[in-house]
């Protein structure tokens, strides 16, 4: 099956097949099974209304791959609408103050500026170095040729 990638307005990657049967087919392959307890968060409910909807038939129970129960994020939005936004995990500190951004980005500018100053007088040096070795070497070679004439 030809399969092609794209990416929508927002960024999200979206596979396609040659039809839509197999469009759909590969967008639900690649759905979210969460469990009881994630479905809940992300459809705004709590974890009592997920097993009373699975209980009823209303909502469809998945097999995660470690075997236990799950719900598919297709299934959340089939009955739920459109699922709740979460936040990020890796977020546990509230954004810097713009003031604070800025001395933090002066500090670095300033530590980069040093470490370029000290670059630039070891470049100076290293050359200097490389000349005059390079003249001494040149000196040396020319006496050796004059005093064999």
């Amino acid at each position: 099956m030809p399969v092609r990638q794209d990416t929508d307005a927002f960024g999200d990657r979206l596979i396609f097949g040659d039809n839509i049967r197999e469009s759909l087919l590969i967008q639900c392959k690649n759905m979210t099974i969460l469990s009881v307890a994630e479905a809940a968060k992300s459809a705004g409910v709590g974890k009592a209304t997920i097993y009373r909807r699975l209980k009823d038939g209303t909502l469809t129970a998945s097999k995660q791959p470690d075997g236990s129960k799950g719900v598919d994020t297709a299934e959340l939005i089939r009955v739920f609408g459109e699922l709740k936004p979460q936040p990020d995990e890796n977020a546990s500190e509230l954004p810097l103050r713009r003031h604070e951004m800025v001395e933090l980005l002066q500090r670095q500018i300033d530590s980069l500026e040093h470490q370029l100053q000290a670059s630039l007088e070891r470049e100076t040096k290293l050359l200097n170095l490389l000349e005059q070795r390079l003249l001494e070497t040149s000196g040396k070679r020319r006496g050796k040729g004059k005093k064999g004439r």
